[in-house]
């Protein structure tokens, strides 16, 4: 639908925001990220979000805090040069603004058909239809017809994959990795491999950089790997000049005071990061 954004059930338990402190700024930063979705989608932005909204909208110290958490996890990038916050992979799971208008586009010729067929009832006067509008009628009809055990069973089966994606941290090469689901899993490996995923060994280790892709994860079968041994995660050394989280605030950028309330961390300035040496 045009007016709707997607946003899976399980978005607070995403590997990123899991990376935000536990509490109200990890909930908070939750709802800001579905505001921004929500603001992309209606103004047809294609994930921008003016640099200036942001700082007008989100004027609470704790609000301004839970942004800087979005950027920081990689979930919000700036743009420097066009002085706009862009939503990272945002047309991977979001409709563009290409999609939104043809989806509108279709829905009026639609409209125009199904006007034209309930005139056409009404009247003995015969009444021309374009062959782009007779077009979409048939192809409306065929669509309702197409109740075969194949069509169904195809249904059923994109609908397992969009429950497996949901579950499965590396949400990269959706329609190759869709594609090997279709055509080489069986419905049994389908049900096993969703059944497997949660409990899988993911290595999520420098920021899930060695997770499996999802096709190498599928062509290889690796749901049914026995044992599930985790692989020791791989050490990180950091070298002088290099960015590491900060000793005092272990990166999260503030520290609480003396009156219990949260301040920025000194060390790091409030960044999160010191410079190793």
């Amino acid at each position: 639908m045009s007016g709707t954004i997607v946003v899976d059930d399980d978005i607070a338990t995403h590997p990123k925001f899991l990376r935000i402190q536990k509490g109200f700024e990890r909930d908070c930063s939750v709802g800001i990220f579905v505001c921004l979705l929500g603001y992309s989608h209606r103004h047809l932005t294609d994930g921008e979000i003016p640099r200036i909204y942001l700082k007008e909208t989100y004027v609470d110290e704790h609000q301004m805090r839970c942004v800087k958490h979005l950027i920081d996890v990689g979930i919000l990038e700036f743009d420097v040069p066009r002085d706009v916050y862009v939503i990272h992979d945002y047309a991977e799971y979001q409709q563009t603004k290409e999609q939104v208008k043809a989806y509108k586009q279709t829905k009026s010729k639609a409209g125009k058909a199904s006007a034209l067929a309930r005139a056409a009832l009404s009247t003995p006067v015969s009444t021309p239809v374009p062959t782009d509008v007779a077009t979409t009628i048939n192809q409306s009809i065929n669509q309702k017809k197409d109740t075969s055990p194949s069509a169904t069973s195809k249904r059923q089966s994109k609908a397992r994959f969009a429950e497996w994606w949901s579950l499965y941290p590396k949400k990269v090469e959706k329609k190759k990795a869709e594609q090997i689901w279709l055509t080489k899993l069986t419905e049994a490996d389908e049900l096993a491999c969703i059944a497997a995923t949660p409990s899988f060994p993911f290595d999520t280790s420098d920021n899930g950089k060695y997770i499996l892709n999802p096709t190498t994860f599928l062509n290889g079968r690796r749901w049914e790997d026995e044992g599930f041994s985790k692989p020791p995660p791989r050490p990180v050394v950091a070298k002088t000049g290099d960015l590491v989280d900060c000793p005092n605030c272990t990166g999260n950028g503030w520290v609480f005071g003396a009156d219990g309330e949260q301040v920025d961390c000194d060390p790091c300035h409030g960044t999160g990061k010191v410079m190793f040496s």
